[in-house]
């Protein structure tokens, strides 16, 4: 009797299972507004995953239009752009405005504290942080009106976007344990700033340190908190839309783990990463979460509660993986940008490879899909358009300057954050009739 009862319950989960496999919830953009959809105002662009907006229509061969020195505003954050302004963080929790259609600087503010005095660098919380990563490696986010940054001493704070006038500043941890430094980027969402702070757990009892938080955005005040089973991580987490609800997921060793972006509850949790996750996750079809090079390209398919089973994992890739770049995904393809040059184009439905392309130099930045074209930015400041269904070469712009931060696009124009300089690049003037 007992072994006819298991029979029958096995088939039911079978059942349930081939059930779920042919009906797969797919992962969509979350929904966002208008003015959002137009700009690129956060890390990877406005819909998180490296798809510029249709009104981005970078030329094929781009010039320097102009560039400005920023020598003094050390960061690794990406750049981000809101109607006639961009936007940068630097070292020393500072956040910085520029105009978009002359490099013009127009303000800069250093974040203070809740009481007004200055949230101070103290010389006895000082985070572990790489030379390579620094402590202003998150890109800050805007809605048009504020300016959100999170530094690498653990400080998050509010800038008025137009004026530059300091609203609110917290400190999240007061000294960040993190291999490398934190990196993951500020997400905006329902008036919330989220924030993930994925830390090494506590030598002496193996304590988890991470947690996910989210802060009232107009206040800084913490609405929801939640601790994290995992390690440091430097992935910044993705809104998405699956099934029939919004799930922010998020990526760190050992596991890919979706919540509730309103009340911070898990909803589902796979395992199978590995090593240092940088890459941030994408989602257009699946949701992709690519490992470090010693681990793998993750195909998910979301939705449901609790922990997956195995046959939410789509498909799978192992070569020439990121170091630190995050991939991109327009739902038709899923393009890798590796460390060491080689760039791939696989089917987003099935994994299969559609094309693979070895560029001199090194990709930290990552890769965007403007339409059907690919930008990519190498390293060492040479920027490579492709057509994106072949991966041809269409254009070449050499800046001559390191630039590890990912490019910024807006109209025909591409905003870039070099060590020395921010950049932007555009169409060559036309030529004055005869």
């Amino acid at each position: 009797m007992r072994r006819m009862i298991q029979l029958a319950a096995a088939g039911v989960l079978l059942s349930a299972l081939s059930a779920w496999a042919a009906e797969p919830p797919l992962a969509r953009p979350a929904p966002r507004s208008a003015a959002w959809m137009e700009n690129w105002p956060a890390f990877r662009g406005p819909t998180g995953d490296g798809v510029a907006p249709p009104s981005a229509q970078p030329p094929a061969e781009p010039v320097v239009r102009w560039k400005v020195p920023i020598p003094d505003a050390p960061g690794n954050g990406s750049p981000i752009v809101w109607g006639d302004r961009v936007y940068l963080s630097a070292e020393g929790h500072r956040v910085l405005a520029f105009g978009a259609a002359t490099g013009r600087k127009l303000w800069e503010t250093r974040l203070d504290g809740p009481a007004g005095a200055p949230v101070e660098d103290d010389p006895w919380a000082m985070p572990i942080a790489s030379d390579e990563t620094g402590l202003a490696a998150p890109t800050p986010v805007t809605d048009g009106e504020r300016v959100w940054a999170f530094f690498g001493t653990g400080v998050l704070g509010c800038v008025d976007a137009a004026t530059g006038q300091a609203l609110w500043a917290v400190r999240l941890v007061d000294r960040p344990w993190n291999s490398w430094g934190l990196a993951a980027s500020p997400v905006l969402w329902a008036g919330q700033i989220i924030q993930v702070v994925d830390q090494e757990p506590d030598e002496a009892d193996e304590t988890p340190r991470s947690f996910l938080v989210a802060l009232d955005a107009a206040t800084g005040e913490v609405r929801w908190r939640t601790d994290r089973p995992v390690a440091s991580g430097w992935a910044t987490p993705l809104l998405i839309a699956e099934e029939d609800r919004i799930s922010l997921v998020t990526a760190a060793n050992p596991a890919a783990i979706a919540y509730d972006p309103d009340s911070g509850r898990q909803r589902w949790r796979i395992d199978g990463l590995h090593g240092d996750v940088a890459g941030s996750p994408v989602g257009r079809h699946w949701v992709y979460i690519a490992g470090d090079p010693s681990g793998e390209v993750l195909a998910l398919r979301p939705g449901g509660e609790g922990e997956l089973p195995d046959e939410a994992i789509v498909w799978q890739y192992d070569r020439d993986l990121p170091d630190v770049s995050s991939p991109a995904c327009d739902g038709r393809l899923f393009v890798l940008a590796g460390s060491a040059g080689r760039v791939q184009a696989l089917d987003a439905a099935t994994g299969e490879v559609r094309w693979r392309r070895d560029l001199a130099g090194t990709f930290w930045p990552s890769p965007v899909i403007a339409g059907d074209r690919l930008v990519l930015l190498s390293d060492e400041g040479e920027l490579v358009m492709l057509e994106l269904a072949s991966g041809d070469e269409l254009g070449r712009c050499r800046l001559d300057e390191r630039t590890t931060a990912s490019p910024a696009l807006a109209g025909e124009t591409i905003y870039i954050r070099g060590t020395e300089h921010l950049w932007c690049l555009g169409p060559a003037e036309p030529q004055a009739a005869p």
